[in-house]
């Protein structure tokens, strides 16, 4: 298991080109002091040096960099699997990538991709009767019709969103 405090060390050992990121007079101090934050460090030293990657895709390094992203969605503490979903999911657009992506990182990209709210507050639940496995495989239909994730842009995105939405009778403040 990589811990939160072990992720910077960990990176570098993994991806030596990381180094040039982390010791750049660029980076904030507090990215490097402890306690360590996830968040910090994937969104300052290993969100810079993907982005590198994707915009002249090097499909090796790309592979490479993505499976070790995939290890720690399935061997990183929860701090660490927590905020690489935040970053690589939210943060970036991973989807023209989807197939360089491992099994872990596509699985969270579809649950992060399929959620709607079910709490109005900490005591109310809503939307109880959205049929969760049904509006999944409705959001996998919708995009199998435009030809696979690496297809979806942000429009497909919401479009998508907002018909099965309305469909499922969805309450939510984005529709």
């Amino acid at each position: 298991m990589v811990t939160e405090e072990q992720l910077p060390g960990w990176l570098l050992e993994q991806i030596p080109e990381l180094r040039e990121i982390y010791d750049s007079p660029d980076l904030p101090e507090w990215v490097k002091e402890s306690p360590v934050s996830a968040y910090s460090v994937f969104n300052h030293v290993l969100r810079p040096y993907l982005a590198g990657l994707m915009q002249e895709p090097r499909q090796s390094e790309l592979r490479r960099a993505f499976g070790l992203l995939d290890y720690l969605a399935n061997n990183g503490d929860t701090s660490v699997q927590n905020e690489l979903r935040v970053v690589t999911e939210e943060d970036m657009r991973l989807r023209p990538f989807w197939d360089l992506l491992g099994e872990k990182m596509r699985q969270n990209h579809i649950d992060d991709l399929t959620w709607f709210p079910e709490w109005r507050d900490r005591q109310t639940r809503m939307n109880t009767h959205v049929d969760k496995t049904r509006y999944r495989q409705r959001w996998l239909e919708e995009v199998e019709r435009i030809g696979g994730f690496q297809n979806m842009t942000d429009e497909h995105h919401v479009s998508i969103r907002n018909r099965l939405g309305r469909e499922f009778g969805i309450e939510a403040a984005y529709l």
